[in-house]
C-alpha cells in the first residue's frame, strides 16, 4: 500500500486550472515537487517546481537557464534588462525547437542527437514512427541555424 507521504512529486501535463488544484492539495508539503510535463506550458507560464523536457537532450544549457530562472524568482539578475532579454530569447529558441520536434519527439530528438554526434544511430524502437523527410529537414535546419552543427 502506498501512503500519501511516500509520494514526493507529480508530473502534470494538462490545463493550468487543474494544476492549481494539485498545487493546492499539496501546499502543506514543502518537500513535494510539482513538475510540468508540457514544455510549451512551462515556457509560457514557468512554475516553481520545474519541467520534464525531452528537448533538454538537445539544448541542456538553455533549459537549465530557463528552469534556474523559474526556481529562483528573487534572483537580482532579473533587474537587468539585458538578462531578461536574454532569457526571453532563450525561451523563444526553446519554443522553436519544441515546435520542431513535437510532431514525433522520439525520432526527431534522436535524429538531432545523431547530427550533433552525441549518439550513433537515430533508430527508434519497433512501433515508434520513424522520422519523415520533412521532420528531418526542419530539425536539421534548426540545428544549423543555432550553430549546433555545421
Amino acid at each position: 500500500m502506498l501512503f500519501r507521504s511516500q509520494i514526493a512529486g507529480l508530473k502534470h501535463s494538462g490545463d493550468a486550472k487543474r494544476s492549481l488544484n494539485y498545487l493546492q492539495a499539496v501546499r502543506g508539503r514543502k518537500d513535494f515537487i510539482f513538475y510540468d510535463g508540457n514544455e510549451l506550458n512551462f515556457l509560457n507560464n514557468p512554475g516553481p517546481g520545474g519541467v520534464i523536457s525531452g528537448g533538454a537532450n538537445i539544448l541542456p544549457e538553455d533549459w537549465k537557464k530557463i528552469v534556474d530562472s523559474s526556481l529562483n524568482p528573487y534572483d537580482s539578475r532579473k533587474e537587468d534588462p539585458g538578462y531578461c532579454r536574454h532569457l526571453w530569447e532563450t525561451g523563444e529558441k526553446l519554443k522553436l525547437f519544441h515546435f520542431g520536434y513535437r510532431s514525433n519527439p522520439a525520432a526527431i530528438i534522436k535524429t538531432a542527437l545523431k547530427y550533433m554526434g552525441i549518439i550513433k544511430s537515430n533508430r527508434v524502437v519497433e512501433g515508434t514512427a520513424s522520422i519523415t523527410q520533412e521532420e528531418e529537414k526542419r530539425i536539421h535546419s534548426l540545428l544549423i541555424e543555432y550553430g549546433l552543427i555545421k
